[in-house]
């Protein structure tokens, strides 16, 4: 899922920067070289070594904070990652649901369909009223109108599987999974 790959990449960046930071409590090391001439036609050529000693903080305050932050992006992925695995879970099981309930609207269907048939037979033999039937007829109906509602259902909930699963128009663009480690430099 697009989101979650965002979040990796994030978590991955900030990474660097924790590196990035803990290298900045060693000593650094700076050469220079200069050369320089006035109009008078004397040539000066200089030489410059400096050293930056991180002596009393050692750059921990930067440290730290990085650290803290991947810490919040890592906690913020694992957030994502549970919350996307509490939909799917739930997602597979409203479609369990969906499909129970299919089946039940099924089993029901062939009684509508022969109780509408001897309904008809019944107002042609002047055995039941038009109200009467029209009631039956519209029983079968609603069953047949249930189902379609159900299929409809069905299928939003298969789709919005697929999107939560990253199967879906991103199935290309996903990733493996990943899980950010908890190593400390």
């Amino acid at each position: 899922r697009p989101d979650l790959m965002a979040l990796q990449a994030g978590y991955a960046a900030q990474e660097q920067k924790v590196w990035q930071s803990v290298l900045g409590q060693f000593p650094a090391f700076n050469l220079g070289f200069t050369r320089a001439r006035d109009t008078a036609g004397v040539n000066t050529v200089g030489f410059g070594v400096s050293i930056s000693l991180p002596l009393f903080n050692r750059n921990q305050g930067v440290i730290a904070t990085q650290r803290a932050t991947r810490a919040q992006l890592r906690a913020d992925y694992q957030a994502r990652l549970d919350q996307a695995d509490a939909d799917v879970r739930q997602a597979q099981a409203d479609l369990a649901l969906l499909q129970q309930q299919r089946q039940a609207l099924l089993a029901a269907l062939p009684a509508l369909e022969s109780a509408e048939a001897a309904a008809l037979q019944a107002l042609q033999h002047g055995g039941m009223t038009l109200l009467e039937f029209i009631n039956q007829r519209t029983a079968l109906l609603d069953q047949r109108l249930a189902l379609q509602a159900n299929a409809q259902q069905t299928e939003e909930q298969a789709l919005a599987l697929q999107l939560l699963t990253g199967l879906g128009p991103y199935r290309h663009a996903a990733a493996t999974p990943f899980l950010p480690s908890k190593q400390q430099p």
